[in-house]
């Protein structure tokens, strides 16, 4: 596949149905998410409705009509203060990854953020993720803080590493 040939756009409702197959892929085979149990389609139809009526944006690679990985972001804490920063989630299918779609992703996920009154971005990732971690730090997001064994997953403790990209401010 041919990185040039991969279009991020913003998602339908039919491109769920793709998405829920990858995340749950994520689910079953890697430490990705810490998430342990599958997710239902509703459930991502739900959150997508919720997302666009909040102005929160969600993106898949399309390559061809193949749906081949989304990306999105949201609220990082539920209290008013932490409104200007977003937490996103990415995920590329298996047999695409190492291609640079999680590179086109991640780069209109910060575009997307740049354009709305956000400040900083946060990506919560498993700290033996080495790809993801090489991935945000190409883009700015700097390690600002670990938390050993906060998870377990296929009977293995896992730390969560927190990556940040503060954006430049605004010259609105």
């Amino acid at each position: 596949m041919e990185q040039k040939k991969v279009v991020i756009r913003p998602a339908s409702e039919i491109d769920l149905v793709s998405a829920v197959e990858i995340y749950n892929d994520v689910v079953r085979t890697s430490t990705a998410t810490f998430e342990e149990n599958p997710r239902e389609l509703e459930e991502f139809i739900l959150a997508y409705r919720e997302k666009k009526r909040s102005g929160i944006p969600w993106f898949v690679a399309d390559h061809k009509g193949d749906i081949i990985g989304y990306g999105t972001y949201g609220p990082f804490r539920k209290a008013s203060g932490y409104s200007i920063t977003v937490e996103h989630s990415l995920h590329i299918r298996s047999d695409c990854r190492g291609m640079g779609v999680g590179s086109s992703m991640l780069r209109e996920l910060i575009l997307a953020a740049k354009s709305q009154p956000i400040h900083s971005m946060i990506g919560a990732l498993d700290s033996s993720n080495s790809p993801s971690i090489k991935l945000h730090e190409r883009f700015g997001f700097k390690k600002v803080g670990e938390i050993p064994q906060v998870a377990k997953k296929f009977s293995i403790p896992l730390n969560l590493l927190i990556m940040q990209l503060i954006l430049p401010a605004s010259r609105d």
